[in-house]
């Protein structure tokens, strides 16, 4: 599923959750994807609530409804 990604930020999202399972540790994880800290942490949150699906953004999901 990472490598069939296209969107560039979503890549980025997934890459975050998997370097979390490896380093658990937001701030050895920001560096490496370009964000904040608080940012991977609320990507992993997100991706714990709502799984994959939670992580695209929310305006590509309402244009690809359309």
């Amino acid at each position: 599923m990472f490598k069939k990604e296209r969107e560039g930020a979503m890549v980025r999202r997934l890459q975050a959750i998997l370097l979390m399972l490896e380093k658990q540790d937001a701030e050895q994880v920001a560096p490496l994807c370009h964000v904040n800290p608080d940012t991977v942490r609320r990507w992993v949150k997100t991706f714990n609530e709502q799984g994959v699906k939670g992580l695209r953004k929310k305006k590509a999901l309402d244009a690809a409804a359309s």
